[in-house]
């Protein structure tokens, strides 16, 4: 069964992401992969960056709620979370699309903010179930000692809670990062002129580009993906080794 499963496994990851690397073995390749879309990987990854660091921050408050049920309406934040991943990347762009664009608005729809709005509005439930995951590990004395105590709620947040599911909030901000990087359904929708991300610059450019010059902005962004998910892991193993 472990070879069968490994072999499948080799046909559909490995074997594929070989033959771009094979594809696209030559050094010009990546030259010209360079020269036609650094602008391109480098918006991506900010703005994987900055949505990732948003969806952390957003779901550590929604999970919060999701898993104390403080509020009478958390099973409907719950709910729409994940009604919101559920629906395909064309349609929150063309929702987005619908409330935003507008003059009055024009400040958020013609700049990169409505592309980190899609991407709080699909990938939260990643993050806010990271969330619950972590705060299920924490006792729920320690909070309570500490409201005995006489520490308010933000306080309670900052020095407890907070503190208590840093390496949940370091995971979900990975995951997050990745779902931000490879998104172009919302993306494509919505992005400003002059804003196109990597997976959308891929997308265009490979009706009229090489296939050795596709095949190298591919692995171009399989590293950007790779790199902080290298990151973590080797912080993660220099943690578990102290």
């Amino acid at each position: 069964m472990f070879i069968t499963v490994g072999l499948f496994c080799f046909l559909i990851v490995i074997m594929p992401i070989l033959v771009l690397v094979a594809q696209s073995a030559h050094l010009s390749a990546y030259v010209e992969a360079f020269g036609r879309a650094e602008d391109s990987l480098l918006r991506s990854m900010a703005y994987a960056a900055a949505g990732a660091s948003l969806l952390v921050l957003l779901g550590f408050f929604s999970g919060y709620l999701i898993h104390t049920r403080a509020l009478p309406f958390w099973r409907g934040v719950d709910s729409i979370t994940i009604f919101l991943f559920a629906l395909p990347g064309t349609v929150i762009g063309i929702g987005l699309i619908s409330l935003w664009n507008r003059p009055w608005t024009n400040f958020i729809y013609a700049t990169p903010a409505i592309i980190i709005l899609g991407y709080l509005a699909r990938y939260t439930a990643l993050t806010s179930r990271i969330t619950v995951s972590a705060l299920g590990l924490i006792p729920p004395s320690m909070e309570e000692a500490a409201q005995i105590a006489g520490a308010g709620w933000p306080r309670r947040m900052a020095i407890i809670v907070a503190p208590m599911t840093k390496t949940g909030l370091a995971l979900g901000w990975l995951v997050g990062y990745i779902f931000c990087l490879r998104d172009m359904g919302i993306t494509m929708m919505v992005y400003p002129p002059g804003h196109d991300t990597l997976p959308v610059r891929i997308f265009t450019l490979m009706a009229n580009g090489s296939p050795e010059l596709i095949a190298a902005l591919c692995v171009l962004m399989i590293s950007a993906t790779l790199l902080p998910l290298t990151a973590g892991g080797i912080i993660f193993s220099l943690r578990g080794n102290h």
